[in-house]
């Protein structure tokens, strides 16, 4: 993953303890259930920080001490893989659409300020034709700008626009 991969916040479902593979972790292990799903939760942001899937050993909450039971416990009932990782199924059904979401603002984000800036669409890669078509090259080239580059003193009767962020 790029250094940006990754994610700040991460998205977990309301009804995630209704699982049910929580409800057999909690059927199953009653004893490991608190830590064993602290312990999930701190793999399942860490992944999202990283942008990739990380192993419970790397991910395990420094609150805890670290325990081989709960471990078990979290593979036992397919939370965790046999690596202590997010399953690759659940990984990409969760993160793969936030990281498409993400992307898809970026590229309209960058649209836009191409836009406001009179700048040329974003090329699909440096040797072939811009998102429009056009070869990069062929594209005109203001010589002067349409717009004052500085600020002009409004004249009377003209109000001074403000922007709002």
């Amino acid at each position: 993953m790029s250094r940006d991969g990754g994610f700040t916040v991460a998205d977990v479902s309301v009804d995630i303890l209704d699982d049910p593979k929580f409800r057999r972790l909690a059927r199953d292990h009653p004893e490991s259930f608190a830590t064993a799903f602290t312990a999930y939760m701190a793999v399942v942001l860490a992944s999202w920080r990283a942008g990739e899937r990380v192993a419970l050993e790397d991910a395990w909450p420094a609150l805890l001490p670290f325990g081989q039971a709960v471990a078990e416990a979290l593979r036992d009932v397919r939370l965790l893989d046999g690596r202590g990782k997010p399953t690759v199924k659940a990984w990409r059904s969760w993160f793969q659409p936030a990281y498409e979401r993400r992307e898809k603002r970026r590229e309209i984000a960058s649209a836009g300020g191409r836009a406001v800036h009179g700048l040329p669409r974003k090329r699909a890669d440096s040797n072939g034709p811009a998102a429009d078509g056009q070869p990069a090259d062929s594209r005109p080239v203001p010589t002067e700008p349409t717009e004052p580059t500085v600020p002009t003193e409004p004249t009377e009767g003209e109000g001074v626009e403000a922007h709002v962020f």
